[in-house]
């Protein structure tokens, strides 16, 4: 039986730094909107899931999915393990892609490479960017792994706060009860300072900016465009999240 890859994206209305970042317009758009539709580009994943959580206030985060045509998990915002996995089961995955709402600028070609690696090994998940020491720029971390492991941690987490708070945490802090692997960033992505998440209102203004400049003449822009814009953009470049990349590549 072939592999049922899925994409579960976890959002929700309410972050403490920038409450409502999930709906705030990117490039005439809400955010999740622009994250799902980066996601849908990726040619591993068969379908897209949005994992928020049952409380009304992210009842917008509901109807702006259905409006793109991708589906949707409501769950316990607290227990984020169980609401991933159950956002999987719903859609009856056998591999599970982990995406993150907050990072509108997750590339589509990381999450190819992510997955085909899985795909071709015995690993139990392979990760681009969990590892200390990471080269990753943040914002680019996905994550996928094989369902079944992720029903044994759910099993196994059961008295653990941190770990069902965190979704994925115990199966990469555990390497020696599960297999696991983080392949290796590719040369000219290697800015480990950047920071492309959206986390505080600066980090919201500087995102706009970028697809502001990109996405009006390349709607699929990737990655290496990013990095290009911020260089060529003297207040993107000056900005405190481009001031990364004044350094060389790690």
């Amino acid at each position: 039986m072939s592999d049922r890859v899925i994409a579960v994206v976890e959002a929700r209305m309410g972050s403490s730094r920038l409450p409502g970042k999930s709906a705030k317009p990117v490039a005439d758009r809400p955010l999740v909107a622009r994250v799902l539709e980066r996601i849908r580009r990726a040619r591993t994943v068969e379908d897209v899931v949005l994992a928020t959580t049952t409380g009304a206030g992210d009842d917008v985060l509901e109807n702006l999915a259905r409006e793109v045509g991708v589906g949707v998990y409501r769950g316990s915002e607290a227990d984020v393990l169980a609401r991933i996995l159950g956002a999987a089961q719903a859609a009856g995955a056998t591999v599970q892609v982990q995406c993150w709402g907050d990072c509108p600028f997750v590339e589509p070609s990381e999450i190819d490479r992510v997955v085909e690696r899985l795909l071709a090994s015995d690993n139990d998940l392979v990760g681009n960017g969990f590892v200390s020491g990471r080269l990753l720029p943040y914002g680019l971390d996905v994550i996928a792994l094989r369902v079944p492991a992720l029903e044994r941690a759910e099993r196994e987490t059961r008295d653990s706060a941190y770990h069902r708070e965190h979704g994925t945490t115990y199966l990469y802090q555990n390497p020696d009860r599960f297999r696991v692997e983080c392949i290796e960033t590719p040369p000219l992505m290697r800015y480990p300072k950047l920071d492309l998440t959206i986390n505080k209102q600066a980090d919201y203004e500087f995102v706009c900016r970028i697809y502001e400049e990109l996405y009006p003449r390349k709607p699929d822009f990737g990655i290496y465009d990013v990095l290009d814009v911020i260089r060529r953009t003297p207040d993107l470049a000056q900005h405190p999240n481009g001031a990364a990349l004044r350094d060389s590549p790690a």
